[in-house]
């Protein structure tokens, strides 16, 4: 028997809510319901998660990729096969887990929330789960294949894939331009960041979102005879909006500089 699309039992749809729950929180600084979601996040979404193994069939068919046609048929006939490996039974029972968790410890205005590629996913649920007839699973596998085939954007985009040589240049600069001292932190990002093109994303939006905290309240303490108030108000607005920017390359320099800033002005160097 075919089941109709159920967006609460679509994970791709489930991960993105929660994400932008997540960026909702931080705006307006709600802290106990940003720790909530992290939390489920982490749970539901880490590496050794069923849903984790799922969502990352779904974003290979959700992304602008420019492979030719025969190429994308095949990474969608992989994908397709994959998933038909995937324990059901482990996906439905973490599903049922999280929106449990979701209903008890948040509200339903939740799943009001906007994902801009709702119909992508819904498609491609349909396409994993045989819940289409026959003849519109060919044009939902059509529209999944005519997106994989068109050109990937020029311009920076959200964790945008650049190789490893492109990465220890960009690194090598910034360690020459800041006299080859890295923080901690700094370390963590760029070693998340780095890493996030090859594995699940979720850590580096954890680390993001914990850590422009952070630095809100790092810059907000600083005194004013360090660092004057305009000065406070525009690196606070810049941070305010990295919650709704898109992770890049120039975003992550800002975030280095303003990681560096913080150390030294709480420091006195």
């Amino acid at each position: 028997m075919k089941h109709r699309h159920n967006k609460k039992r679509n994970t791709a749809i489930l991960y993105e809510t929660l994400i932008r729950e997540l960026t909702r929180s931080s705006i307006r600084e709600n802290k106990s319901r940003k720790n909530k979601i992290v939390r489920l996040l982490k749970e539901y979404f880490n590496k050794s998660s069923a849903l984790s193994g799922e969502l990352q069939l779904y974003k290979i068919l959700n992304e602008r990729s420019g492979f030719n046609r025969g190429v994308a048929e095949k990474v969608l006939n992989e994908a397709k096969e994959k998933h038909s490996k995937i324990n059901k039974k482990a996906i439905f029972k973490e599903h049922s887990k999280l929106i449990k968790s979701i209903n008890y410890e948040l509200d339903g205005d939740l799943w009001e929330n906007y994902v801009p590629n709702f119909k992508d996913f819904a498609s491609i649920y349909q396409v994993f789960y045989d819940t289409a007839n026959a003849k519109q699973k060919v044009l939902l596998e059509e529209q999944i294949i005519e997106k994989m085939t068109k050109n990937a954007l020029l311009k920076e985009e959200k964790y945008k894939a650049i190789n490893n040589l492109a990465f220890k240049t960009f690194l090598e600069k910034f360690n020459q331009k800041y006299n080859n001292k890295l923080l901690k932190e700094q370390k963590e990002l760029l070693s998340l960041y780095a890493s996030s093109f090859n594995k699940n994303d979720l850590e580096l939006k954890v680390f993001l979102n914990e850590e422009v905290g952070r630095l809100k309240n790092s810059i907000t303490n600083v005194d004013t005879s360090v660092l004057e108030e305009d000065q406070k108000k525009q690196i606070l607005g810049l941070l305010k909006s990295f919650a709704t920017t898109p992770v890049s390359k120039t975003m992550l320099e800002k975030v280095l500089k303003i990681q560096k800033l913080s150390q030294e002005m709480n420091n006195g160097d």
